[in-house]
């Protein structure tokens, strides 16, 4: 599940991820920490220091990284030469049915593919609707379910799950950030 989690002085001690599973907001002078996708069972929970594997180039953000934090990333994203761009992601595809087999979190047959297409397009109709209404929060909770939806059937790197990200941390920025100080 998607959620907000706020936790006292534990931002600090995230590990970084080229493909991370947070973003944070302020509220005033507090970080809250939220997740981007489902975070499974077991899994590190990180965010980014620097470079998202969709808009920086691997040795890129090695460079900065080890530069300016010190260490050598290898996080998934760098381990497995994610894409360096969201053009190279869409090659994943923008659909279930269209997904080549090895991108799948498990095997679907040809219908349960194209249900998960019709419901992640009816979500993405309601984000639609919601968005041309002004019902920001509406928006926010259709993509929580479009990402939990990507999350349970797709693997990285997938277009998907880098629009998901994009869109819930433009929501809550919009719904949280004119709480912060430098906006008041």
């Amino acid at each position: 599940m998607v959620a907000i989690g706020l936790y006292p002085n534990i931002a600090s001690h995230l590990n970084h991820s080229c493909d991370p599973n947070t973003f944070v907001i302020y509220q005033g002078r507090v970080q809250i920490t939220v997740a981007a996708r489902n975070i499974l069972p077991g899994e590190e929970i990180c965010h980014i220091y620097f470079g998202h594997f969709g808009d920086t180039k691997k040795e890129k953000r090695q460079e900065y990284l080890l530069e300016n934090y010190h260490f050598n990333c290898n996080c998934d994203a760098c381990e497995n030469n994610y894409p360096k761009n969201s053009e190279k992601c869409v090659e994943n595809t923008k659909t279930f049915v269209a997904t080549p087999k090895q991108n799948l979190i498990k095997p679907q047959s040809l219908e349960e593919l194209e249900n998960l297409d019709m419901e992640n397009e009816k979500l993405k109709r309601i984000v639609k609707t919601a968005l041309s209404k002004n019902m920001v929060p509406l928006a926010l909770e259709a993509t929580k379910r479009r990402i939990q939806l990507i999350s349970e059937h797709l693997k990285q790197p997938n277009i998907l799950y880098v629009l998901g990200r994009c869109s819930i941390i433009n929501y809550m920025w919009y719904i949280q950030g004119n709480k912060a100080n430098q906006f008041k």
